[in-house]
């Protein structure tokens, strides 16, 4: 039987993303992660208030996370 799995990270690990969020020169990139990610906005108010199609904010969110996993020091690469 399938149970769902808390997302729950420490102190630390919260710190380590938002210095890593804050390496991020592309403040589209960090915006989108951050309320996709962490905040759990909706794609399509997400889309709307950034004035880009869903299809656009998908390539941008992909974008995003390679740029932070490089950032954060992970070199593979990000499948969806």
């Amino acid at each position: 039987m399938w149970q769902e799995q808390s997302c729950v990270i420490s102190i630390d690990q919260r710190m380590d993303l938002s210095n890593a969020l804050a390496k991020i020169p592309n403040s589209r990139y960090r915006k989108v992660i951050e309320a996709l990610d962490l905040q759990d906005v909706c794609l399509e108010i997400l889309a709307e208030e950034m004035n880009v199609t869903i299809d656009n904010l998908y390539n941008i969110h992909r974008r995003a996370l390679l740029q932070l996993r490089l950032i954060m020091g992970r070199k593979e690469e990000y499948y969806d």
